[in-house]
């Protein structure tokens, strides 16, 4: 699930892009309503536990895994855990702000800038009709000339909050997860444009290239059954 997440005891502080979650006790209330047991865990975290468990983040120390949907979601791998923080915000990427709350209001967050129904409702508006996130990207490789500068901004805003993660963490590797993930074209030239940002820096600084999940849009399924496993062996 998305938000802030008490994974132990199954509780929503704030439920990112679901705020109807607010301060609830899901995890509780759902297993009552099932009659079984119930975990949560943030996705992004269950996306990192999934490449720590079976992925591509075996024997990798310190590592960034972050989930392209609705926003951005982001785990940080520190010394081979998932590392949540004081407040359990560690790895909110999405609520970044690179511009002025007061006059661009959540088109500030990187969350809404790189997430993509946000994109894909953009340019929707440039070609006239409704696209949804498949047809899009269609039209994107296939050259649509209206896409080719948004889809160039998108890539070099993205890049940038990328070098930044990199110079903030710096971690052996960073993973894309998410349904996009899976989409080699948009990895690409994601890849592409980030080794370009470097290039483009006049002092030479070693980083992780960019890679997708082993586990790409099952990531978080797969991590989610993972924590279930480790939240039942300590209940044991």
């Amino acid at each position: 699930m998305p938000g802030t997440i008490d994974a132990q005891n199954g509780y929503i502080f704030q439920g990112g892009a679901l705020q109807y979650n607010n301060n609830s006790h899901f995890a509780e209330n759902l297993a009552t309503l099932l009659n079984l047991p119930v975990t949560i865990e943030n996705d992004a975290r269950c996306a990192a536990q999934a490449e720590l468990w079976q992925g591509k983040l075996q024997n990798v120390e310190n590592a960034l895994v972050l989930v392209i949907g609705t926003g951005l979601g982001c785990a940080i791998v520190q010394s081979g855990e998932v590392y949540r923080g004081t407040h359990l915000y560690a790895g909110e990427f999405s609520l970044i702000f690179t511009k002025r709350f007061e006059e661009y209001g959540f088109e500030a967050v990187v969350g809404n800038q790189v997430g993509i129904p946000h994109f894909v409702a953009k340019l929707s508006e440039i070609y006239g009709r409704e696209l949804d996130g498949e047809e899009a990207f269609q039209l994107i490789q296939k050259g649509e000339p209206k896409f080719v500068q948004p889809f160039e901004e998108y890539a070099e805003n993205f890049a940038t909050q990328l070098f930044n993660f990199q110079i903030m963490f710096d971690p052996e590797k960073i993973l894309i997860g998410g349904g996009i993930s899976q989409n080699t074209f948009y990895m690409e030239k994601l890849s592409e444009t980030l080794e370009s940002f470097y290039q483009k820096i006049p002092i030479p600084i070693r980083h992780s290239p960019l890679e997708s999940c082993y586990f790409r849009n099952e990531a978080n399924l797969i991590g989610a059954v993972k924590h279930y496993l480790q939240i039942s062996d300590a209940k044991i």
